[in-house]
Formats: structure tokens, C-alpha cells, sequence
């Protein structure tokens, strides 16, 4: 397929950058989970700081209502339109604006999710079925930061690609990361389809079997 050829080519040349990527958010993603299982004071704090958490939405809560009511396809769409606008609004488009700036967004967000799921209290309960789900759409959010890492050097160094100014390298830059786009929206369906299955089906089953009869 042309896009996994243009996808591997990218993560080829861009290979040093990919790899940081994933080294370095996941490890402090990791850091700030083990930091937490001894300061679990770090847990609410985080989530008092967590964006998401802060933002009253319509659609929101529809999600919440799906979830709740077992609404398979409505709880996997609704996560999936977040998650898509949340790798948007705060990856890519900000990087667009401000070379690399989205990078500082991605790094705020695995800060944040290391005490968040840290399984300590109820999320101890959570961690396994749900920690697969952290983990990919992680990766969609890396893949976002790399997409928004290669456009951001095509802004900074356009005389590098061959380009007189930023202006003239904006879209040829936007163009040779739309692989790594469709990329991240693959990934985030795949986490969409996941965490709405784990919520629904999953964790009730094991509330269910540590609830005492």
C-alpha cells in the first residue's frame, strides 16, 4: 500500500525523532506512574489539572450517558471525535502556528496520565483491561507529535527542503505528513473500538467480582 510505504519512509529518515518521541513519553509516562504509586497524593491533583476534565461539553456528556447505558457504537464515536479534536487542537494545530509548540502539549498530557492511572484506589482495579487503551492512544498522540515535529521543521528550515519561506513550505509540509494523519486516525479508531469495549464489557465484570455477595 502507498500510505505504509510513505509512513515507513517518513519514520526512515525521521527515525531519531520517532524513536525520542516514543522513548521519551512513555518513559515519562512510566516516571510519573511509579512516582505516583509512592506519592498518591499526585493522583487527584492530576486529574484537577487533566483539560478534559475541566470541559462541560454537550457531546461530552452524551458520551458519558453512552457508556453508562452500555451504547456501544455511540460510546466508541463520541471517544473517538475527542480524541481526534484533542490531537488536533493541541498537537497539531498549535505546531502549525508556533513550530513545535504542540510538543509542549504532548509532553503536559503523559505528565498527567502517569499519576491518572497509576493503579492506585479504584484505577488499581482499572489498570489492566484499561492500560492497553492508554497505551494506543498514546501512540496516536506520538504519531500526531512526530506529524507535527516534521511540519514544524519544514517551517523552522525551509531553505532545507528548498523552500524561499515559511509560507511556501506550509503545504508541501502538510502533504508529506498526511500518512502519518491517516495514521493517527487509524490508531485512535482501534483505541476507540478498545476503550469502548473495556468500559462497557470489561471493567463491569470485574466491579462485579470484587463486589462482596
Amino acid at each position: 500500500m502507498k500510505f505504509l510505504s510513505e509512513l515507513s519512509a517518513l519514520i526512515r529518515q525521521y527515525r531519531h525523532a520517532f524513536i525520542a518521541l516514543n522513548l521519551i513519553l512513555y518513559g515519562l509516562l512510566a516516571l510519573t506512574m511509579v512516582i505516583t504509586m509512592m506519592v498518591p497524593q499526585l493522583q487527584p491533583l492530576a486529574s484537577g489539572w487533566y483539560d478534559m476534565n475541566n470541559i462541560s461539553l454537550p457531546i461530552l456528556d452524551r458520551g458519558v450517558m453512552a457508556y453508562v447505558t452500555g451504547d456501544f457504537w455511540t460510546a466508541a464515536g463520541v471517544t473517538l471525535l475527542v480524541n481526534v479534536s484533542v490531537a488536533t487542537l493541541l498537537t497539531i494545530l498549535p505546531s502549525m502556528i508556533i513550530p513545535y509548540l504542540g510538543l509542549v502539549a504532548l509532553l503536559y498530557r503523559f505528565i498527567l496520565w502517569g499519576p491518572m492511572f497509576a493503579p492506585l484506589g479504584l484505577q488499581r482495579l482499572m489498570f489492566l483491561p484499561h492500560f492497553p487503551t492508554v497505551l494506543i492512544e498514546g501512540f496516536a498522540y506520538i504519531l500526531a507529535g512526530f506529524a507535527a515535529y516534521i511540519h514544524s521543521t519544514y517551517l523552522s528550515h525551509p531553505g532545507h527542503y528548498g523552500f524561499a519561506t515559511r509560507r511556501a513550505a506550509f503545504v508541501p509540509g502538510l502533504r508529506r505528513v498526511l500518512p502519518v494523519y491517516v495514521a493517527v486516525l487509524i490508531v485512535l479508531i482501534i483505541g476507540a473500538l478498545y476503550e469502548a469495549y473495556e468500559v462497557i464489557h470489561l471493567i463491569p465484570v470485574l466491579v462485579e467480582a470484587q463486589t462482596p455477595h
